[in-house]
């Protein structure tokens, strides 16, 4: 676990050294980037509880209190549900799936169904991210483009 925080650290560094002298930050770079902290962050935290597990002695384990009775019982605690969008096409507008195909995939509508498929078979943002960022080289996205920042912003709202 600790050398793939450190990998992560380091691509992280690096990806952020490469845009270093660039007078604009696309929207899509920035992305990845806030996606890879937010997989350290998450990764870091596992490190951190299994660290800590691992200090523990074994003699300390917690023992149940049986004498709780179910009137001492606190409320039940539910998860705070997660919104996912299954499928990225639900999220593009009529006019975004216009103003897409005409401005990032060439006038076809083809190259973008086959995009949102792709993207929707990623298993996290990240890689989906990372799948754009193989879109925007392939189809020569300009770095100012409005059209890839909406698209990005639609893949991130899909996986938040």
């Amino acid at each position: 676990m600790r050398k793939e925080i450190t990998e992560l650290i380091d691509n992280i560094k690096q990806h952020s050294d490469e845009l270093t002298d660039k007078p604009h930050i696309p929207q899509l770079e920035l992305e990845l980037i806030v996606s890879k902290i937010d997989l350290l962050y998450k990764k870091s935290i596992l490190f951190t509880h299994e660290y800590s597990r691992s200090r523990q002695a074994p003699a300390e384990t917690i023992k149940p209190d049986t004498e709780k009775g179910p009137e001492k019982q606190g409320p039940v605690q539910h998860p705070i549900p997660v919104r996912t969008y299954p499928d990225l096409k639900s999220l593009i507008g009529i006019n975004q799936r216009f103003q897409f195909t005409a401005e990032l995939f060439g006038g076809s509508a083809e190259a973008l169904n086959e995009a949102i498929s792709q993207i929707n078979a990623s298993k996290n943002k990240e890689e989906a991210l990372q799948a754009a960022a193989e879109l925007k080289a392939r189809f020569g996205w300009k770095d100012d483009s409005q059209a890839a920042d909406d698209l990005i912003r639609l893949i991130v709202k899909k996986f938040e």
